[in-house]
């Protein structure tokens, strides 16, 4: 297992660097193209960290108010609600938004390693955590049953503790789904060109 994940480590790295480093084969327009693809995922996390503070503040509070019968558990309940329909929708369009080199483009290259294939499409599935929407939905989730804990619930804890892994099973396959299902639809160019026109145009609608 530690040389499985010391090879999954060193690949990963690898892949990030050769996606920035100088190529005498590529322009300096692609060059750019390359690295802000490469560190898109990494400035997206580290700005909203402030929104996963929050949302962490926000499942706590909520976590608390249910627990504890207060009245404004409630309000704070549906604002949850919103909070996670909004990950949702970020989740099934994130591939096209921010493009992270995961899903079917990069197993072909961990195939070539010397470890179960279940193994690598479960690395794959997990690695939708590294999603910015993803960790902010999981961090305002895990908090609730916290929070209902804090408040001496455990029986709202626990129903919240089921209800969070449910959430973050599904938020996870949808990434995974999402982004093997752009991967298809982008391996032809004319296609991925057309597709990408009409993304643009159907958000200003």
């Amino acid at each position: 297992m530690t040389r499985f994940l010391r090879a999954w480590a060193w690949l990963r790295w690898r892949t990030f660097m050769n996606a920035i480093e100088r190529s005498g084969r590529v322009d300096r327009i692609a060059r750019l193209s390359r690295a802000l693809e490469a560190l898109g995922p990494v400035l997206v996390a580290v700005l909203m960290i402030p929104s996963a503070i929050m949302a962490m503040a926000l499942g706590l509070a909520t976590g608390y108010g249910m627990g504890a019968g207060e009245p404004w558990g409630t309000p704070l309940m549906h604002a949850l609600r919103v909070v996670l329909f909004v990950v949702v929708v970020l989740t099934v369009l994130g591939p096209v938004m921010l493009p992270s080199g995961r899903g079917l483009a990069s197993l072909p290259r961990l195939l070539l390693l010397p470890v179960p294939h279940k193994a690598l499409f479960a690395g794959e599935l997990l690695g939708g955590l590294a999603e910015p929407w993803t960790l902010v939905g999981v961090l305002a989730v895990i908090m609730v049953p916290a929070g209902a804990l804090i408040a001496g619930n455990a029986t709202l804890a626990l129903v919240a503790a089921a209800g969070a892994v449910a959430l973050l099973v599904t938020l996870l396959g949808l990434g995974a789904l999402f982004g093997a299902l752009l991967h298809v639809l982008m391996r032809d160019r004319n296609r991925g060109e057309w597709i990408v026109v009409l993304f643009f145009t159907l958000i200003p609608l």
